[in-house]
């Protein structure tokens, strides 16, 4: 019972002491634009894969490489990729919406969902891709550590996330989301196989 109020307690005050400056403002659906010419767009790169933590994103056309991000939890992954020139990218966002936050949107709008999404599509329109072709999935949006949703992010961001793909006529194809764990997310370029890692598993989208 005591350990159970102590995990308790960590969380509120890591939410106190990280998020709740950010979160002071209701969800919105707004789409803003933000530029992608500060992220990494791999153009027939050597190594095989491209890994990259929270708030970033990546795009590659190299079919050797494999981008991979991990530890999403409340956190929400996207992958797309474009199967006729083989271009795909993937974005790890953080929070759902850049106005929690402007300035911190400014110098990195692959923190929320608004602004990171449109940047890792138009970073994959630079290497080729179109957006009719674009096969969509998506991971995370968990609640760790927060059962009782006293906070929701993960919801938030996954809201956030439907609401901007359905103003933009956008389809997610397969998505491995909710829960209470925490999930790696891996895309193969040359293929455009997806595949989610949880507790010692590893299933394909």
């Amino acid at each position: 019972m005591r350990r159970g109020v102590g995990l308790v307690l960590l969380a509120i005050g890591a939410f106190l002491v990280v998020l709740a400056p950010l979160l002071r403002f209701p969800v919105a659906g707004r789409l803003v634009q933000a530029p992608s010419d500060q992220y990494n767009i791999i153009k027939l790169t050597a190594e095989n894969a491209q890994y990259f933590s929270i708030a970033d994103l990546k795009v590659s056309n190299d079919p050797n490489v494999d981008l991979v991000t991990y530890s999403l939890g409340s956190c929400i992954g996207v992958t797309i990729w474009d199967p006729q020139v083989r271009v795909g990218g993937m974005i790890h966002y953080m929070l759902p919406e850049s106005s929690l936050a402007p300035e911190k949107a400014r110098q990195n709008p692959a923190m929320f969902c608004d602004t990171g999404i449109p940047a890792l599509f138009r970073a994959a329109y630079a290497l080729g891709a179109v957006k009719q072709r674009m096969i969509v999935k998506v991971a995370g949006g968990a609640s760790l550590l927060d059962d009782n949703g006293t906070f929701s992010i993960g919801r938030r961001n996954y809201i956030m996330l439907r609401r901007l793909f359905w103003k933009n006529g956008i389809l997610i194809e397969a998505e491995n989301v909710g829960g209470n764990l925490s999930r790696t997310l891996r895309l193969s370029i040359g293929s455009g196989r997806v595949t989610v890692r949880h507790r010692g598993q590893e299933v394909e989208l």
